[in-house]
């Protein structure tokens, strides 16, 4: 989490007032285990996505719980479907998606969804007993 949170924080140097990012993080889930880097590519899809498309300020929410034996993540931020989606590599979720199998040998650890101008990805991060 420090490493987000110091990625996060050379990016509200860049976009100011606009960007709030949210952290949601429960107490329990502060020791589990999380493969180093895995979360950062999420964020950069979510702040651009979420900011180059919509003019107004933009909050982006991390929510990290514990369900079962899994540290649940969830990155949810704003978009707006009239625009056009910016074009990229679409690197981000696929190289997540790809380093979980790698990691875990499952493809049912990363999801993504849209609802109501909000796109959510969410991960499952199976955690040693």
């Amino acid at each position: 989490m420090s490493y987000l949170k110091m990625y996060l924080d050379i990016e509200r140097v860049r976009f100011g007032y606009r960007l709030e990012i949210e952290f949601d993080v429960s107490d329990e889930v502060k020791q589990m285990r999380l493969p180093q880097l895995l979360i950062q590519p999420l964020l950069e899809n979510a702040i651009k996505h979420g900011l180059y498309g919509v003019i107004e300020d933009v909050k982006i929410i991390l929510h990290a719980y514990r369900e079962q034996n899994y540290l649940m993540l969830k990155i949810e931020n704003p978009y707006d479907p009239e625009v056009a989606a910016l074009k990229g590599t679409g690197f981000g979720l696929s190289s997540v998606g790809r380093r979980l199998f790698l990691l875990f040998g499952r493809k049912d650890l990363l999801e993504s969804t849209s609802v109501d101008s909000v796109f959510t990805v969410s991960l499952k991060i199976p955690q040693q007993k």
